[in-house]
């Protein structure tokens, strides 16, 4: 990746320099409402307004990740959340497994607690 970078830097770089050697003539600028004006050289109107435009458009792309990010966290958050029932309801099945439930030898009323454990097991992992 960093020399794809280089690839395509070193070039840019050159026609940048290029251009500011071959239009060092001043120009004036003015903003519509402002009656000032101002006199700079043509690449360096060129330039501020090429790093005018990155701040700008880095600036957008700031603001539209903060609506993906705060949906990571809020997706981070549910899945420590389904982790925690899930670590939870495994220890419940290897108690109820274990020892049946509430510590009586009744075998249907521990395949009952089993099967209902294992079911919300299951809609823990395909939430």
């Amino acid at each position: 990746m960093k020399f794809l970078f280089w690839i395509v830097a070193i070039p840019a770089l050159a026609i940048a320099m290029s251009f500011g050697v071959s239009n060092p003539q001043s120009v004036s600028l003015r903003l519509w409402p402002l009656v000032n004006s101002v006199e700079m050289p043509l690449y360096a109107a060129v330039t501020v307004t090429l790093f005018f435009g990155l701040l700008v458009g880095g600036l957008i792309a700031w603001i539209d990740s903060l609506r993906h990010r705060a949906e990571a966290r809020r997706l981070a958050r549910r899945l420590r959340e389904l982790e925690t029932e899930d670590a939870r309801l495994r220890r419940e099945l290897a108690m109820a497994r274990g020892t049946g439930v509430g510590g009586d030898s009744d075998p249907d009323s521990s395949e009952a607690a089993q099967t209902a454990i294992e079911r919300r097991l299951n809609v823990v992992h395909y939430e």
